[in-house]
């Protein structure tokens, strides 16, 4: 009888594995969130007009588009980042009477706006603003650093139902599973928008579906990958023959998953490659603060968005081998300059060296995206220069009197350098 009983309950147990394995392979056609969803999510489905705009930080100038795009609106932003420095960004949200919720690691100077989340567990970790009709949302924490430096997407997204999802989700502070995964669709269904807390929908599982989908390619820049099963997924995709690469952050890719370190590229730019995205068939763009990991789905508050819009997945899609390809290369026809430096004054070199940038263009250039290096250090540059005009620089670091050079660079050229082999006190070098 236990053998028979055995036998039964193996059986039993074998049935119900096939019948499970069959639900999750229900094929939907490509706008449809798959069955797999159905029973565990409420899937609310919207429509709307929806238009977006894709950009990439630093060459893109983040901060200005988001900056431009507050300043024009006449609604109250509320914002919920990481983390948040940069002061113009603050004034503005001050100025709109707005709202910034931070995590309480973040070192944002205290204002009655600013509101610090101290999770039992996790980082505060999405990223995202919301204002009127506009929902801007990536991978961007409006810091220097995240700004000036490190590879960084957003997205502004036009769609009243998008930006009153975002809102009523913030009023029950993140708990309205009733909510679930929000599906939008463009009236004219050229666009399709789903979204996603982790707080209150398995995000993890909506990004494996979308995976599964899969027919021509894959491709991922994610800053941290520790996921295996998003990582099983993609070389399930790559068995298939479908085509599977990706990036990651190069001091995170030690933990990447065995499996995927053969078809993935470590970034080349010096700073974070911070993105965290997914383009797939070059029609699907998913991204947001989540990095494919057990914190983003347990522990973090995080926001998820998936865009099925071929223009916005070819933009990333162009941005991924950019960052792939990536090398600054030399701009011969620049038309900002280093006119001259001066790196052995008279008497105690400290405070008098300086670099002299002329500018030739025929518009004033801002030089907070703009770079100075030497032998020994590399600088960022601050403010503005107008047309013709010469700005003269006194950096923190010091200039060698011998055998030294120093390079004018922005994220993408080298603009302009001069070197020495030894520099006369007073003599300036051209």
């Amino acid at each position: 009888m236990r053998r028979k009983e055995a036998t039964i309950i193996i059986l039993t147990l074998l049935i119900l594995s096939f019948l499970i394995n069959l639900r999750l392979n229900i094929k939907n056609d490509k706008n449809q969130i798959t069955g797999f969803f159905m029973k565990d999510y409420n899937i609310k489905n919207l429509k709307d007009n929806i238009s977006i705009e894709a950009y990439f930080c630093p060459e893109d100038k983040c901060i200005d588009q988001i900056l431009d795009s507050l300043n024009r609106t006449n609604k109250t932003p509320t914002c919920y980042f990481f983390e948040e420095n940069l002061p113009e960004l603050l004034n503005m949200i001050k100025k709109k009477n707005g709202s910034l919720y931070i995590d309480y690691r973040s070192k944002t100077p205290n204002e009655k706006f600013v509101h610090r989340i101290k999770l039992s567990k996790g980082l505060m970790h999405m990223k995202f603003c919301v204002f009127g009709n506009e929902t801007l949302i990536g991978s961007y924490n409006p810091t220097y650093r995240g700004n000036y430096y490190d590879n960084n997407n957003i997205l502004m997204i036009n769609s009243e139902k998008l930006a009153d999802v975002f809102r009523d989700e913030i009023k029950s502070n993140f708990t309205d599973k009733k909510e679930g995964i929000v599906k939008i669709t463009d009236s004219g269904d050229n666009i399709t928008i789903i979204n996603c807390f982790s707080q209150t929908s398995n995000c993890k599982l909506l990004i494996e579906d979308e995976i599964k989908r899969a027919k021509e390619s894959v491709y991922f820049m994610t800053f941290s990958f520790t996921d295996k099963e998003i990582a099983d997924e993609i070389m399930k995709k790559k068995a298939q023959g479908i085509y599977a690469e990706g990036i990651v952050e190069s001091k995170f890719y030690e933990i990447l998953p065995n499996k995927l370190r053969s078809i993935t590229t470590i970034d080349k730019n010096d700073y974070n490659m911070h993105n965290k995205v997914f383009i797939i068939d070059n029609k699907t763009t998913i991204t947001g603060s989540y990095n494919p990991s057990y914190n983003a789905e347990y522990n973090n508050w995080e926001n998820v968005i998936i865009i099925k819009d071929p223009k916005t997945a070819q933009k990333f899609a162009r941005e991924y081998f950019l960052i792939k390809n990536y090398k600054r290369t030399r701009l011969n026809n620049s038309c900002i300059i280093i006119k001259s430096v001066l790196p052995n004054p008279k008497g105690n070199d400290k405070g008098k060296e300086k670099i002299s940038i002329e500018n030739e263009c025929n518009t004033t250039i801002n030089l907070n995206y703009f770079f100075i290096k030497t032998k020994g250090w590399t600088e960022r540059l601050k403010g503005s220069i107008e047309i013709g005009k010469i700005k003269n620089i006194t950096t923190k670091q010091r200039l060698t009197n011998s055998y030294d050079y120093v390079e004018l660079f922005n994220y993408s050229n080298i603009l302009s350098n001069i070197s020495w082999r030894n520099a006369e006190e007073e003599e300036a070098i051209s």
